[in-house]
């Protein structure tokens, strides 16, 4: 009776406990969630709660995103993958929206040139003076072409067609706006050049996790272009005027913060000296170039003292690949750069990689096999 007793009590207790020793099934939590602890210090910022001690704001604790069941690590390098691919995609689309904008804006504005510059064209071709005169001051006194950093130039040559057309000088007005014509194409390129760039250096700032090499990732989309533009082979001269214009429109800020107050902004200097060495480029012959305006200015005198001594004591009519160093120099000079402003201006000078499969220079080799000096060739 007592072995009774003992069995039913052994028996009772065994069925009693059984559910506490019975193995739970797995739990299979597929989402990996942060969940804000309601007791952690917090400040508010922007009207966000923000940890005191993470300073991370409370509410993206609260993500959740689908992921496997893993080791904990696991688990947050798959969050963490699926985190940054949804960065990645919002970065490409706001970037493409504003570079679409960007660009869109600048063929408007190349467009609306083109166009009014056509009409004068026109209106010259017919002999219609009186229509022209007031189409060229109209177009003279545009925003854009005061101010515009891709219509450099054209206040000139809008003054020079006017001057032509009243009768005060002679020259020819049409050749004078087929140059506008031709810059405004080339403000085209020069813009999807730029575009291009930007999405090179985001894809590539994405991909790393070290700092990108900006001027790198800028010289490898020239060396596409030039090859895809088959500049590759007998253009030295415009490979030099097109880096240098890509160099300053991608690294040579418009305006910057000045020294003396740094809530102001004011024109750049350095800007201002690339956009006189790209006209020396563009000009061709040294001739032309010292009939540049600004070059026979009391400010530039060691620049137009240059450009002398190449015509007058070198008895050259182009530029070649040594001078662009000195011209460089002798400009942030007159521009009165500082030595930081000066480094920059210099890498407007295109260097020609040597492994190339051709000899040509950025303007040109100096001196050929016969040692006779080679000059520049469109």
């Amino acid at each position: 009776m007592k072995n009774a007793k003992i069995l039913i009590i052994l028996i009772w207790n065994v069925v009693l406990f059984l559910p506490l020793l019975a193995q739970k099934p797995p739990t299979e939590n597929r989402n990996l969630e942060m969940i804000e602890d309601e007791i952690e210090p917090s400040y508010r910022l922007f009207n966000m709660r923000v940890s005191v001690e993470t300073r991370v704001p409370l509410a993206l604790y609260k993500v959740n995103y689908k992921v496997q069941p893993d080791s904990p690590a696991r688990m947050a390098e798959q969050y963490l993958k699926i985190r940054k691919q949804n960065t990645e995609a919002i970065i490409e689309h706001l970037q493409g929206v504003r570079l679409r904008e960007l660009r869109e804006d600048a063929r408007r504005r190349n467009t609306d040139i083109r166009t009014k510059a056509k009409r004068i064209i026109y209106f010259i071709e017919k002999n219609l003076f009186q229509q022209a005169e007031v189409s060229i001051m109209g177009m003279r006194n545009l925003n854009v072409v005061k101010g515009e950093p891709d219509y450099l130039g054209f206040h000139g040559w809008l003054t020079q067609a006017l001057d032509s057309v009243t009768g005060r000088t002679g020259g020819d007005p049409i050749s004078r706006m087929n140059l506008i014509l031709v810059k405004a194409d080339e403000s085209d390129f020069l813009h999807a050049l730029i575009a291009r760039y930007r999405d090179e250096l985001v894809k590539r700032e994405l991909r790393s996790y070290v700092p990108i090499n900006r001027e790198a990732v800028l010289k490898d989309v020239f060396l596409l272009f030039i090859k895809d533009a088959q500049l590759l082979r007998g253009s030295p001269h415009k490979r030099a005027i097109w880096w240098a214009r890509l160099y300053q429109a991608a690294q040579i800020p418009l305006n910057i913060y000045s020294p003396k107050k740094k809530t102001k902004r004011e024109a750049n200097p350095t800007f201002k000296a690339a956009s006189k060495y790209t006209s020396i480029l563009e000009s061709y012959f040294i001739e032309d170039a010292l009939n540049i305006r600004w070059v026979s200015s009391m400010r530039f005198s060691g620049t137009r003292g240059f450009l002398e001594k190449i015509k007058h004591v070198e008895k050259r009519k182009h530029l070649i690949r040594e001078d662009l160093p000195g011209l460089v120099k002798i400009l942030a000079k007159d521009c009165k750069l500082n030595a930081e402003q000066t480094s920059i201006l210099k890498k407007c000078v295109w260097q020609e990689p040597r492994q190339f499969p051709y000899s040509s220079s950025p303007i040109t080799d100096s001196i050929d096999n016969n040692g006779v000096s080679q000059e520049i060739n469109s």
